[in-house]
């Protein structure tokens, strides 16, 4: 399974408890979808899942709000 594919997963069904569908380039946050709790969550399944320290300085909307913008931020970290 992809990047996208894991994160769109997670995010549907961890944190959403699918009922609601997302794209790539539905706005998480700023759309109220999500909320500092849920960034938490996020937050460690990316470090586990992934294998990558998300430092504070990484906490920008421009890397979360996004499937897309997580999936750049990720690979980045792996690079």
């Amino acid at each position: 399974m992809d990047i996208s594919s894991k994160l769109t997963q997670f995010i549907q069904e961890e944190l959403l408890e699918n009922q609601t569908q997302i794209t790539q380039d539905t706005a998480l946050f700023t759309s109220g979808l999500l909320d500092s709790v849920d960034l938490v969550e996020l937050t460690t399944f990316l470090e586990n899942e992934f294998n990558i320290k998300i430092n504070e300085q990484d906490i920008i909307i421009n890397n979360f709000n996004t499937i897309n913008s997580m999936q750049n931020f990720i690979s980045k970290k792996t690079g």
